[in-house]
């Protein structure tokens, strides 16, 4: 089986398009999204509605959970999160329509997927608290114990910054970073089971 996963979007409608094409492209037809879809500006709507004609799987991210909650939150949330998160959930709110902050609302924070015979758990965040980020820093024993909870083959992770890669025994842990990665360049992860041992590589798209 081979997958593609797509990290945090924040609303870049336009790096987001041109990955799926270069994932289609390549003739890969399962594609996950680790969830933050939507942040900032007007870009939301059309980043949602994408990912629905082209049948992603995706998943809820904590700033799509924040943002559909913002303006009940709102002064809760300034307290103790960055003005600039604020400010941005601020914007999306107002962008974002209510048929799609409705849709954010509703995706599920931990999804289990059963594939040519393998158990997946796609997730934001860990599998036992979506909140709670894993990445290539993480302690094996906490992917260790993260794989405890539902023994799976495969778990996508979304949330972190950077793309990672770690095995936990029988099961292989993996998160695509950002759509965007620091240096500018869009890209997704590429999860291969074909082989022994299974891969995870982050692709940059042109």
């Amino acid at each position: 089986m081979i997958l593609a996963v797509i990290g945090d979007v924040r609303s870049n409608f336009l790096a987001f398009e041109a990955v799926l094409d270069a994932v289609e492209a390549e003739g890969i037809h399962i594609i996950v999204q680790t969830g933050n879809l939507a942040l900032g500006g007007d870009g939301g709507n059309s980043v949602i509605e994408l990912l629905q004609e082209r049948s992603v799987i995706p998943i809820q991210g904590t700033e799509d959970r924040q943002t559909v909650m913002y303006r009940k939150k709102a002064a809760s949330f300034r307290k103790r999160l960055p003005e600039s998160l604020c400010d941005a959930m601020a914007a999306a709110q107002e962008y974002l329509s209510s048929r799609n902050l409705e849709y954010l609302g509703e995706l599920q924070r931990v999804k289990k997927l059963e594939m040519d015979g393998l158990s997946i758990v796609c997730t934001h965040g860990a599998p036992s608290t979506p909140s709670v980020i894993l990445d290539g820093d993480t302690e094996l024993s906490r992917f260790e114990r993260e794989r405890e909870v539902a023994s799976p083959d495969l778990v996508i992770c979304g949330g972190a910054d950077t793309f990672f890669a770690r095995q936990a025994g029988d099961t292989l842990f993996a998160g695509p970073g950002r759509l965007v990665n620091a240096a500018g360049e869009a890209g997704y992860m590429l999860v291969s089971t074909e082989e022994r041992p299974w891969s995870a590589k982050w692709v940059v798209v042109a």
